[in-house]
Formats: structure tokens, sequence, C-alpha cells
């Protein structure tokens, strides 16, 4: 097996009527045997912080003996991240079989599918074939015609609401939180955010009279806030499942990469966080004022076309700070230039934007032999 299949897989890009494609999703599921059926599942949506919240509770139940898998998107560095059982990734050589698996059934039932639905099949398929005891699962784009919707939870979490995905989502703020509430289940526990109370979302959980749980309370940052929406998470779940108060208390502090990340090089510190959104970048910035630095660190903001980028520009221009917008013709370059100029002012070199451009960060940072460690306080 080589990795000829995933640029196979990569060419099959999702567009937003695939990403919608909500009645094929349910299709596939139902001809697949309901794979996710197997084992119990907890559904976790939201703007901002799913992946954290999603990674410290599936490190709260591997913690108290449960095996547990885990499906998350972006990857950073490679594609086997986004389907993990016990913290660690798949073998490739499992996710090819997988693969294959899936396409040849859905060529013989006719069905065209894309990337993310693939993956999410894959993912569920995986877990079924390993046993996982339980699985937690991240949306992918929204939460009412994501392709994980298909899934009946034991819980459901929103964990924040924000203005993302707009060509997709919508325009406003409450036609984002019918998207992201589309995830709640009837008499299904659903746990909110603090930042994630809106009317729209509130009046889905009465409708469908699932118990509500809301996090409240003031967070100095988004890890903060999300240890607080994965604490109260797994707290509940220990009404039904055997989860320790000392998992909990390890777990809460689990991260996945690039999430206020430090690497340490040549007398720079540089942190590596994937803000991309107006949302994040405002918790990033109040991040980052926590530390009380003596100088505001440099910028190096690289954030697909996608994404609102004019936006994240205009907020990071408006606090008065030092920004370096990369051209992706020559990133390698600029980023290098970064580095030079963060060393010679003696600064804190903040890379940031979209998780897609950490790869090519990390390949340089490799081939200049620096370490990583995790950003502790």
């Amino acid at each position: 097996m080589n990795d000829a299949f995933l640029q196979e897989l990569y060419s099959l890009k999702n567009s937003s009527s695939q990403v919608s494609n909500f009645e094929q999703a349910n299709r596939i599921h139902a001809l697949l045997d309901y794979p996710s059926k197997k084992y119990k599942v907890i559904h976790v949506a939201g703007t901002n912080g799913k992946g954290s919240v999603s990674t410290k509770i599936a490190k709260g139940l591997t913690l108290s003996g449960y095996k547990v898998g885990l499906f998350t998107s972006p990857h950073i560095y490679s594609y086997n991240e986004r389907i993990q059982i016990n913290g660690m990734p798949l073998e490739m050589e499992c996710i090819y079989e997988a693969y294959q698996y899936l396409m040849a059934f859905l060529e013989k039932a006719g069905i065209q599918s894309h990337f993310f639905e693939i993956t999410t099949f894959v993912a569920f398929l995986l877990f079924e074939k390993f046993k996982v005891d339980i699985a937690v699962i991240e949306t992918g784009i929204g939460g009412l015609l994501d392709t994980t919707n298909v899934i009946d939870p034991i819980m459901s979490i929103i964990t924040t609401l924000g203005m993302d995905h707009t060509e997709i989502l919508g325009r406003n703020l409450e036609a984002i939180a019918e998207q992201k509430g589309g995830i709640i289940k009837r008499n299904i526990p659903i746990i909110l955010g603090p930042k994630a109370k809106h009317p729209a979302i509130l009046n889905i959980a009465a409708e469908k009279k699932a118990p509500l749980w809301c996090v409240e309370g003031y967070f100095k940052d988004f890890d903060a806030e999300n240890m607080a929406v994965a604490k109260q998470s797994l707290q509940i779940l220990q009404k039904t499942l055997n989860i320790t108060m000392s998992s909990i208390s390890q777990a809460i502090f689990a991260k996945p990469p690039c999430r206020f990340e430090t690497i340490n090089f040549d007398q720079i510190q540089i942190i590596l966080d994937g803000a991309h959104n107006i949302q994040a970048m405002e918790a990033l910035f109040q991040k980052v004022i926590s530390l009380r630095l003596k100088k505001f660190p440099l910028v190096f903001f690289a954030m697909q076309d996608n994404k609102d980028r004019k936006g994240c520009i205009h907020f990071l221009h408006a606090k008065s700070l030092d920004v370096i917008i990369p051209n992706l013709n020559t990133f390698d370059s600029d980023l290098r230039m970064a580095f030079s100029r963060a060393k010679e002012q003696n600064r804190v070199l903040l890379i940031t934007g979209s998780f897609y451009y950490f790869d090519r960060v990390k390949r340089l940072v490799q081939k200049n032999k620096l370490h990583s460690r995790a950003y502790l306080e």
C-alpha cells in the first residue's frame, strides 16, 4: 500500500451542494447497516473549540478504561490524525483497506461521494471494526446537514457560536445557530458552552425535550472555556458511564496540536494557533494580552480565501499589530524572513490563520531542527 489513494481522495473536493447532501449520507449509513449504532457516540459541534473539547472528552473516557474512537478535522500533519483510537491515529494500512471497501461499495450502489463524506464513513467503519466502546465525533461544518449528523448520540455538545462558513450555513447568527442546533436529538442531553446560548438553539432544545446544561462563568481564554465545557460534559456522562474524577482532572488539559502551541528556536519563541475567524482572533488576542509580554508579538498570518480573511486582517491591523501576510508562492522564504525579524527585534513570533498552513510551517521547522513543546503557563 502507498499513499496514492490519498491523492485520489483529496481530489474528491467538497462543494456546498455535497456538504448539504444529507439525504445521501443517510442512504449510505443505511446501506452500510448503520456502523455508528454499534457503539455509543458523543457528538460535538461549534464554531470554535469543538476539536479541543472532543480531544479532552475522548481523553477522559480513555483514562477511565474505555476503548474510545475520536473523529476530528482537519488534520494538520497527516490524514490519519482524523481517525484515532485511544489517542493514537490508526495505521494508514487500516484506513486504506476501509477506503477500498467503501469505494467499491459506493460504486456498486451508484453513489458519487466526496472527501468529507467518505472520510466520515471510513471512520465509522473502522470504529466498528475495532469494537470501540464510545466514539467522540466532531462535526465538519454546521450540524443539521453535516454528514456526521446521521448518528444517534448519547450526548450532544455545542461549544461556541460565531460567524464562519457563512456561504454554507447562512449569513446571520440565527441561521448558523439553527444549523448548529440541528445536532440536538429528542430526549438526548445537550451541553452548551457559554457562547452558544442563542435563542434558536434554546428553542430547538425545548422542542426536542432535550435535557439542557449551560456552562456558566467568565473564562480568561478559549482553552479555559473548552476545559469547562469538557469537564461539565464528562461530569454529566458520569451518570451513565464509569468515569473517574481523576480522569476528568487530567483530561481537561489535553489539547490538539497548534492550539496555542509553542516552539523554541534560536532564542525565538514561536506560538502556533489556528485562529481562523474573528471570534477566534479575539480570543487569541486576549490570550496574548494575558502573557504580559514586553513587546507585542510579530504576527505571521496565513489564511485560505474561503474564510473571513479580510475581516481577520482588519482585526489584526485595528489592534496595531505588526503583521506579515505571506505570498503563497514565496511562503517558505516569507516565513524565514519572519524568523529573522522576530530574532532581530527580540519578539515572540505568532503564526496564526488556517490550520491548512501549519504542515508547511512544521516542515520548515523540521528543516531548521526546531523542537516543539506544549505551551505551559
